[in-house]
């Protein structure tokens, strides 16, 4: 049975609002900071419709992210995601990338949980494949709606 969703946070909670910017959204928000008068949701959205649905479930499952740099720390994005979120893990902090599978055996060590337990939603492939791996269920994120659909039918199943 699923006890914890681990999402991504890039490209699955947070996004460019300049839909042909294909970057990583950790070196905009670098770049984007040392402009007079930044203001993060000027630049970027977050996946409100996700989001609302892990608000929606969180009494039921712990909701986790796993990423690779820290624009999640800023103080707007934070404020809207310790409504959900448990707890926020880096890279830096599992000490493994995240195509590596051993970053996901780290992790679950973290969470005292079984790889087995742990539901994983990443928009890149090599992450959802490093993971299912480690033995993790896997959602390659696509969509809310398809994200969510398939959140809805793995807890149907009560796996």
């Amino acid at each position: 049975m699923i006890k914890t969703i681990v999402s991504d946070f890039s490209r699955v909670i947070l996004f460019p609002k300049d839909t042909a910017y294909s970057g990583e959204l950790n070196a905009l928000h670098k770049d984007l900071t040392d402009q007079k008068d930044y203001k993060i949701f000027n630049y970027f959205y977050l996946n409100d419709e996700l989001l609302s649905y892990y608000a929606k479930i969180k009494p039921r499952i712990n909701i986790h992210i796993f990423t690779t740099g820290t624009i999640q720390n800023t103080p707007e994005i934070l404020k809207k995601l310790s409504l959900i979120v448990d707890k926020i893990f880096t890279v830096r902090e599992i000490g493994f990338q995240k195509n590596n599978p051993e970053s996901y055996v780290i992790l679950a060590i973290k969470l005292k949980i079984k790889p087995e337990e742990i539901l994983f939603i990443d928009d890149t492939y090599e992450n959802i494949k490093s993971a299912s791996l480690a033995g993790y269920k896997v959602i390659h994120y696509k969509s809310a709606s398809q994200t969510i659909q398939k959140i809805t039918e793995l807890f149907a199943s009560k796996i």
